[in-house]
C-alpha cells in the first residue's frame, strides 16, 4: 500500500474531498457507458465554469494553434475536459474498467523490443502524458505479466488520497508517492526488474527548459535519469481513446535510445507532441504547461 504524504489540509479541503468522493459514488450507480458520457459532459460544460480550467485551456490552445479558428479551439478545449472527466471515472471503476481492457491488443513500434526487455528481466521506464487514459495500456501490460508501478503526487487531501491511491494501485500496481520513502521503494522496484510508469508532461520548477509543441516548457528529467542509472529501456506508452469514447488503442512507442537525460527527455517530448497533434481533444490543456512564455496566463 502506498504511503500518503503529510498535509496541511483545511476544513474546506476536507469538504471538497468528501464532495468529490460523493460525486464518484453517485455516478457509480449508473451503467458504465452512461456514467462515462455524463462525467465527460459535466467536466466539459457545467464544471468548466468553476476555477480557470477553461480559461487556461483556451490560453494554451491559442499559443499552440494560433491560426486555428476559435470555434475549433473551443471544441478541443471542451474535448480535453470531457476526456479528463471520463478518465477519473475510469480510474475509480477499478475492475470494471480493467476487465474491458486487459485483454485488448497492444501495438506500436516499440512493442517487440519492450517484450524482449521484459522477458530478459530488465527494469523498464514507461513514460507518458495526460492524454487519453494511460491505465488502459497499463492493465494490458499487467495482464501479460509486466510488474508495473506508478509514481504519483499526493494531493495533500488525506480523505481523497485514501480512496484515490488504492484506485491507482488496482489498475497500475504499486503506487509510490513523490517522497523520500516513495523514492526508496521505487528504487527497490526497479532493482527487482519492475516497470515504472511516469507521467512527465506537467510543469515543474526544477525541470529542464525543453521544447514542447514548439514552445519552451519545463520538464522533469527524472524518467530519463532513472533509465540511465538502472540501464532500463525507456519507452513512451499511451492509451488513446477511440471514437466510441469507451475503448482504447494501447500503444508502445519506439524505444528512446540512451544518451543524456535532457536529450532523451526531448525525444519523449517530441513523441508526445506528435500524439497530441494527432489527438488534441484528448490532452489535458487545463494545466499551466508553458509558464515560461511571458503573459500567457495573465
Amino acid at each position: 500500500m502506498a504511503v500518503i504524504g503529510t498535509t496541511n489540509e483545511t476544513w474546506p479541503d476536507r469538504a471538497a474531498a468528501r464532495l468529490a468522493l460523493g460525486y464518484f459514488r453517485a455516478l457509480a450507480a449508473l451503467p458504465y457507458r452512461r456514467r462515462l458520457a455524463l462525467a465527460g459532459w459535466l467536466f466539459a460544460h457545467p464544471f468548466a465554469r468553476f476555477g480557470r480550467r477553461l480559461a487556461i485551456s483556451r490560453a494554451n490552445l491559442s499559443l499552440i494553434f494560433p491560426d486555428m479558428p476559435r470555434r475549433a479551439r473551443e471544441e478541443i478545449a471542451r474535448g480535453g475536459l470531457d476526456n479528463f472527466g471520463r478518465t477519473f471515472i475510469e480510474i475509480f471503476a477499478g475492475e470494471e474498467f480493467a476487465a474491458r481492457h486487459r485483454l485488448a491488443p497492444l501495438a506500436g513500434p516499440g512493442l517487440s523490443e519492450l517484450v524482449r526487455a521484459f522477458e530478459a528481466g530488465r527494469p523498464l521506464i514507461l513514460a507518458t502524458g495526460h492524454i487519453g487514459n494511460i491505465w488502459a495500456a497499463v492493465v494490458a501490460l499487467r495482464a501479460r505479466g509486466v510488474d508495473t508501478a506508478v509514481v504519483y503526487r499526493p494531493t495533500g487531501k488525506r480523505i481523497f488520497d485514501a480512496a484515490y491511491v488504492p484506485a491507482l494501485e488496482r489498475l497500475g500496481g504499486k503506487a509510490f508517492p513523490r517522497t523520500r520513502a516513495g523514492t526508496r521503494a521505487m528504487v527497490r522496484h526497479l532493482r527487482a526488474g519492475g516497470a515504472l510508469v511516469m507521467l512527465i508532461d506537467q510543469f515543474t520548477y526544477r525541470g529542464a527548459l525543453l521544447d514542447f509543441l514548439g514552445h519552451p516548457a519545463r520538464t522533469t528529467l527524472t524518467a530519463a535519469e532513472l533509465a540511465l542509472k538502472f540501464d532500463a529501456p525507456f519507452f513512451p506508452v499511451y492509451g488513446i481513446r477511440k471514437q466510441d469514447g469507451l475503448s482504447f488503442a494501447q500503444i508502445v512507442g519506439a524505444r528512446i535510445p540512451p544518451s543524456d537525460a535532457a536529450a532523451m527527455t526531448q525525444r519523449f517530448n517530441d513523441d508526445l507532441a506528435a500524439m497530441v497533434r494527432a489527438h488534441p481533444e484528448q490532452w489535458m490543456w487545463m494545466h499551466r504547461r508553458w509558464k515560461d512564455v511571458p503573459g500567457i496566463y495573465d
